[in-house]
């Protein structure tokens, strides 16, 4: 008799997970449907070309400026004003990630827009990193000093952990002006919005970048961007405290920036 109901019990249990199994497998058939059909659609392809041109005109700013936050400000009020109305200029993960997160944009939106985000920071480094190779000895001597390509620095050991906060603080801070600034609730003009996110681009990398340069780090703020000064494959860093600073902290804070302006948004209706 035990034996039975051990027999049903484990019936029952196999019967849930393959229940969830199907959940998985059907939403996941669903998103890649979405992703060809979008493919199709001359509209959204428009749309994500805006975001690989604005993140590639992004990046290379960043990379030529040294990361300057005054130089970063300027170039996302530029790209706002250029792609704004075209693809709503998320120009980094972590914003397409928070907004997807809350329901700003689709989940097969959300992923193109990743994609052409990443690889328009590829082609910026390749770009930038394509010109300074091409000096040669007589033209580095001539401008006195060889230029560098701006890259991510090695982090002081035992102080991850602190330039993985500073990099989620700058990554809150960011989100959460920047889904302000283009809250559907609360209209503004298209230079209104260039101020604000620019604005809230220079104020989070300062801050962030601070706090990291103090224990030997930098912070960045943007996962694609990331790509660029080559934070993943810095010698002699843990990757893993590569992946877990500029993208894992960077996503999460970007998150929890699109969220916090939801539920500020649902307590002011109430």
């Amino acid at each position: 008799m035990a034996t039975k109901k051990k027999v049903v019990k484990d019936n029952k249990k196999t019967s849930k997970e393959n229940t969830v199994i199907k959940k998985v497998e059907d939403k996941g058939s669903t998103i890649v449907k979405n992703i060809v059909k979008s493919l199709s659609d001359p509209a959204v392809l428009v749309t994500v070309l805006a975001e690989f041109i604005g993140t590639f005109v992004l990046a290379t700013v960043v990379c030529i400026s040294n990361g300057q936050p005054l130089m970063l400000m300027f170039a996302l009020m530029a790209v706002v004003l250029m792609i704004g109305t075209v693809s709503g200029a998320y120009v980094n993960p972590l914003l397409t990630v928070g907004a997807w997160a809350t329901k700003r944009i689709s989940t097969a939106k959300a992923l193109l827009y990743v994609i052409a985000q990443v690889l328009g920071a590829m082609l910026s480094f390749v770009l930038v990193k394509s010109y300074i190779d091409s000096l040669g000895v007589g033209d580095a001597s001539q401008l006195g000093q060889a230029p560098q390509m701006f890259s991510a620095t090695k982090i002081t050991e035992g102080k991850e952990m602190l330039v993985l906060f500073a990099e989620l603080l700058g990554a809150f801070i960011f989100s959460f002006a920047v889904a302000r600034v283009t809250d559907k609730n609360d209209e503004k003009t298209d230079i209104a919005k260039a101020f604000g996110v620019g604005g809230a681009g220079l104020v989070a990398v300062f801050i962030a970048n601070t706090f990291a340069s103090i224990m030997g780090g930098i912070a960045i703020v943007n996962p694609a961007i990331a790509v660029t000064l080559q934070a993943f494959t810095i010698k002699n860093q843990s990757a893993s405290w590569s992946f877990a600073i500029y993208l894992g902290a960077a996503l999460i804070g970007g998150i929890l920036g699109f969220v916090l302006n939801s539920l500020m948004n649902k307590a002011s209706k109430k």
